[in-house]
């Protein structure tokens, strides 16, 4: 075995490296800067080790094996900052034979921090650097200990400590390198399966707690500023108010009243006034603070903390603070009249829900109620289309399909009005202001369109910036502090993330409700591209398991439940 030196190549064989392990291959060409092996490589002059004037290949292996043996440490010492061809640095080893000999080049490739390639030569690392190397493999020595010790553990059915204070660190996958996650990596089978892991072995009692608790690990913290004292001082008025809502709803945003009035009524359209609050203004609150609630079936992770909503929900009971808008309706005509705005407190009767609607009207309401759909229908240029809903219970698990009620048609017109007037105040002071537009937030409305977020400034960042900028225009408040760009670049990413959040809470309980039907219980659906399904009853689409029947798209199909994934929230099906 002879050196690479420039000079003439007349051996056979080439020893080099690919990527660290070594090879040995017949030289075919050479030329001074490289010499190409029997395989077509090309390889360049610093990556030539050794020239052999037999095949060293079979060799390769028990070199590789013997070199685990040699201690890197002393083949440092030896080269004594001295920059050597591996030939010599083997002599200083006394490793004479071929296979020793490779061995210490295996080692050598394999401790790049010892040693740094220098045309063909090695060249020991310097003392500084090798200090920090021993400091960094005795970190590693005590890290594999470690996660050897929690796999030893998690064998004997312990949990440690470590695995549960950072469970939600292990599952939304941060830290990879920490020992824990190396050790939870390898107990689980796979980065993929951990949540399921984490699940199986009970550090989350099931997979919607894992969902949740990764949404709240990035969604930001409800605005923790201190309750500033509820004015008290404004006007009472003279109407009576009730609200409509969902069953459970605690952030009561909105109220409606209907005072008679000669050729008609006075309708009231109010809404809670938490933007009279000075402390949820401080400079760049928006940036560091939740942007809207979010709700998911049996739970919420609401906007503002819990002090402010009761302090400004519409509860039933009491006189409120509002921001009001008034129109007179002429109930024989359908005209209505020019809105007029107030901030006011004004008393709630009642907190109704839309299920005490469903069979009839409530008694105590019922000619106001009248008044106010009759109001929002002349408000409507279209009757509504009739819509199907779902609603998702968590216990028992169910999804019960129904027709949107009535009521439900007059609130949103009810809603969009006051958004669509107050929107144009807004635009017509050129203050500033959000505005609706297909579903995204925009700095100017557009022509035609001033409908802005107004109306629930209890559950959305931009209804509470509104009405804070409402308010300064008629001098009860000063204006925002808030760069309206950003604020609606942020809302819309809030939206988004927590929409998304919804739609995975909501189809886990869907997944539970299908989960718990009597096997074999024949569902319905329509066939889509892709072997899938959409399921008539169920707001959910799934897989149909391959088959001799392949449905048309769009056709009538009757299915059975298959099996389903909590984890990858897959659902698939079977023909009946």
């Amino acid at each position: 075995m002879t050196n690479t030196a420039k000079d003439d190549i007349s051996s056979q064989w080439a020893i080099f490296d690919r990527s660290g392990r070594l090879a040995c291959l017949p030289i075919m060409r050479q030329n001074p800067n490289s010499i190409t092996v029997s395989d077509g490589t090309k390889v360049p002059r610093q990556r030539l080790w050794m020239i052999s004037d037999v095949d060293c290949a079979p060799l390769l292996p028990a070199a590789r094996t013997h070199s685990a043996n040699l201690d890197i440490e002393n083949l440092w010492q030896l080269a004594n900052d001295e920059s050597l061809l591996i030939v010599e640095l083997s002599k200083r080893a006394a490793a004479h034979e071929k296979i020793e000999m490779l061995a210490v080049l295996q080692t050598v490739l394999d401790n790049p921090a010892y040693f740094r390639r220098n045309e063909g030569q090695f060249m020991p690392a310097p003392e500084d650097a090798i200090k920090k190397v021993r400091a960094a493999l005795q970190r590693r020595a005590i890290d594999a200990q470690n996660e050897r010790a929690i796999l030893a553990a998690l064998s004997n059915n312990e949990l440690p400590a470590e695995l549960v204070q950072n469970r939600v660190e292990l599952l939304a996958g941060e830290n990879k390198n920490t020992v824990v996650y190396r050790a939870v990596k390898k107990a689980a089978g796979g980065e993929r399966y951990i949540t399921e892991w984490l699940v199986k072995v009970g550090i989350f009692a099931n997979v919607r707690e894992c969902w949740d608790a990764l949404f709240l690990h990035y969604w930001q913290q409800p605005i923790p500023t201190p309750l500033d004292a509820v004015r008290d001082d404004l006007p009472l008025a003279d109407a009576h108010a009730f609200s409509i809502d969902e069953a459970g709803t605690f952030e009561v945003d909105d109220a409606f009243s209907v005072t008679p009035q000669e050729e008609g009524a006075l309708i009231g359209i109010h809404i809670a006034v938490p933007a009279l609050d000075d402390k949820l203004f401080d400079e760049d609150v928006y940036k560091n603070h939740r942007l809207t609630s979010v709700y998911f079936p049996n739970a919420k992770h609401p906007m503002l903390s819990a002090e402010h909503i009761d302090a400004y929900s519409l509860k039933s009971g009491d006189y409120r603070p509002v921001l009001s808008l008034y129109c007179h309706f002429n109930v024989a005509t359908g005209v209505i009249g020019e809105p007029q705005t107030k901030l006011e407190r004004v008393f709630i009767d009642d907190n109704y829900s839309l299920e005490d609607f469903a069979a009839a009207t409530p008694p105590k309401v019922k000619n106001e109620y009248q008044v106010l759909s009759d109001f929002a229908a002349a408000l409507r240029q279209t009757p509504p289309k009739e819509q199907i809903d779902y609603r998702i219970i968590s216990e028992p698990p169910q999804v019960i399909a129904y027709t949107r009620p009535p009521v439900s048609y007059t609130i949103e017109a009810l809603m969009r009005h006051a958004n669509i007037i107050w929107g144009e105040q807004l635009a017509s002071k050129k203050a500033g202001g959000l505005f609706r537009s297909g579903g995204m937030t925009t700095l100017h409305p557009e022509a035609g369109n001033t409908y802005a977020w107004t109306s629930s400034p209890l559950r959305r960042m931009i209804d509470l910036f509104n009405q804070r900028l409402l308010l300064s225009l008629s001098g009860h408040t000063s204006p925002p502090k808030v760069h309206w760009r950003t604020l609606a670049r942020a809302f819309d990413s809030a939206k988004t993330d927590a929409r998304r959040n919804q739609d995975t809470m909501e189809r886990h309980e869907i997944l539970r409700a299908l989960q718990c039907l009597p096997p074999n219980t024949v569902l319905y659906g329509e066939a889509q591209k892709k072997n899938k399904i959409r399921l008539r009853d169920y707001p959910l689409s799934g897989k149909i398991m391959v088959s001799k029947h392949s449905p048309a798209e769009n056709e009538e199909i009757q299915v059975c439940l298959h099996e389903i994934n909590f984890f990858t929230q897959e659902a698939k099906f079977v023909f009946v």
